[in-house]
């Protein structure tokens, strides 16, 4: 005689029940916007290689205003990916100097505080 295993039913609605399971989904709901901007980014490499006048046709494609609007939402989405695993970190990567650990509120304030000058850094570069 075989047994029905037993098969919890897990409502589709799950992940609204904790605020660190929303985190958890908003986290991965921002990952294929990153890709495919990543991928936009790739093209933009490639157009430049393909000479000035692919570029500038690239860059003309980036200024529609579905290309403007994507740009925004997935700057949002990154920004907010960043600083949820910014404060995972510790969990994941915790640091031991010999037999002392250091603080978790120290660890995720040194990783915000390496986010916000290289963020700073990037601005500096890139201001025209």
């Amino acid at each position: 005689m075989s047994r029905k295993p037993y098969i919890r039913k897990i409502p589709t609605t799950w992940w609204l029940t904790t605020g660190s399971y929303r985190a958890y989904m908003l986290r991965e709901f921002s990952s294929p916007f990153i890709a495919i901007y990543t991928g936009v980014l790739l093209v933009g490499v490639i157009r430049l290689y393909q000479g000035e006048e692919a570029y500038n046709g690239w860059l003309t494609a980036l200024q529609s205003p579905l290309s403007i609007w994507f740009s925004v939402i997935a700057l949002g989405l990154a920004l907010c990916h960043s600083l949820s695993w910014l404060k995972l970190l510790p969990q994941v990567m915790p640091l031991q100097f010999g037999e002392t650990k250091v603080p978790r509120p120290a660890l995720v304030g040194i990783h915000y505080a390496v986010f916000i000058a290289v963020l700073i850094g990037a601005l500096v570069v890139i201001k025209p």
